[in-house]
């Protein structure tokens, strides 16, 4: 019994050892998503406008850590990213707060080839889905997505 043992052990090794295999093995690890760090401002303490205070006239970047957004267009890297920039501009000037523009191919949240539009920096996707309705009313295709780093 004891030689029978030893050869299935043999075997089990010999079969999960890759010797026989040739090629290259793809081993993905996936973090989980991280909370974005609080802004310093949240955009919906700024969303209403007060006299005397100017419209934010610059495009925001991405933080530096994972968090949630609202995605108000997808433009092709073909396009060219002045295409996205105006469109983030206009919807500035329009309005809408916290707009930004991000390169998908940086992100393995989203797929590779746009230009992203975004709208805001969230810790949760329920926050990020609160702000839709305002986004809609600019982009009506708009949604709330992860975005990881």
């Amino acid at each position: 019994m004891l030689v029978v043992a030893g050869a299935g052990a043999a075997a089990a090794i010999a079969a999960t050892s890759g010797g026989g295999t040739k090629g290259r093995h793809v081993v993905v690890a996936v973090s989980p998503l991280k909370a974005a760090p609080p802004p310093s401002a949240t955009p919906s303490q700024t969303t209403s406008t007060t006299k005397g205070k100017p419209k934010p006239s610059a495009l925001i970047s991405w933080p530096r850590a994972s968090g949630y957004t609202i995605i108000l267009a997808s433009l092709p890297l073909t396009g060219g990213g002045a295409q996205a920039r105006r469109r983030g501009l206009a919807a500035l000037k329009d309005g809408l707060r916290h707009v930004g523009v991000l390169v998908s191919s940086s992100y393995p949240s989203l797929h590779p080839g746009y230009y992203i539009l975004f709208s805001g920096v969230y810790q949760s996707l329920e926050e990020a889905q609160a702000a839709l309705p305002d986004a809609r009313r600019h982009f009506r295709t708009a949604y709330a997505s992860p975005i990881v780093r």
